[in-house]
């Protein structure tokens, strides 16, 4: 059987040892350039000379590289000032996290899929859960909580499956169009479902719109838990 290139090597050579950091430095790497689920272990291993055996020694299996992978993406999004009234605090938070889960594909819908329990999550949540409390949701807090999380990933996950499906958004764009005569399908046909780059600004629009009308709706529901 051929030896993986590099793996008798780096000994050789008086290279060290490959640590942890550096095979989730590689991961990420991988993911800004693949998407998260656009890479295997053994392409992982092949990046950085090693077999893959080093990779599962030093992280465990592909699911345990990926968990460690989108903590190092959410601990891009430090907690906003806790000062902050909680709106401003929430339309920072979200508005930070677009371009920096956009840039890692996949690792939003993993979030909403299988929920935030690595640390720098943690701490995004205790804080933002704290925030509302603070402004008077009380119990409610967690859901709010939530609604805005939720709402945040499940639009940036969307926006990630359309890149790798570009002609979605065009057969969408010939249904729209054939219906001339539906005012209402009109409005949504034309040129922003047909060119890609103002399909982004529209998909950059939709979501400071959505995170905008669910802080509408928390403010709503703050004001009757307060009345």
């Amino acid at each position: 059987m051929a030896s993986h290139p590099g793996a008798r090597s780096r000994a050789a050579a008086g290279l060290p040892a490959i640590t942890a950091g550096q095979i989730i430095d590689a991961a990420v790497s991988l993911t800004r350039e693949h998407g998260v689920d656009g890479w295997s272990v053994r392409q992982l291993a092949g990046a950085l000379e090693v077999w893959p055996a080093v990779v599962y020694h030093h992280l465990g299996e592909r699911d345990a590289v990926v968990d460690a992978v989108t903590e190092r993406v959410v601990a891009l999004l430090p907690p906003p000032d806790a000062d902050l009234p909680w709106r401003d605090w929430f339309t920072e938070l979200l508005g930070a996290a677009r371009p920096v889960l956009r840039a890692h594909r996949g690792v939003a819908r993993r979030l909403a899929l299988r929920g935030a329990t690595m640390p720098s999550a943690l701490r995004l949540i205790d804080s933002g859960v704290l925030v509302l409390a603070r402004a008077g949701f009380g119990a409610e807090a967690p859901l709010a909580y939530s609604v805005l999380l939720n709402a945040a990933c499940q639009l940036i996950a969307i926006e990630d499956d359309r890149d790798s499906r570009p002609q979605a958004g065009r057969r969408v764009a010939g249904v729209f169009d054939a219906q001339p005569d539906r005012p209402g399908l009109a409005a949504m046909s034309g040129a922003a479902l047909a060119d890609p780059d103002q399909l982004r600004t529209d998909d950059d629009l939709l979501y400071r719109y959505t995170i905008g009308c669910c802080l509408d709706g928390l403010d709503a529901r703050l004001a009757a838990l307060r009345a």
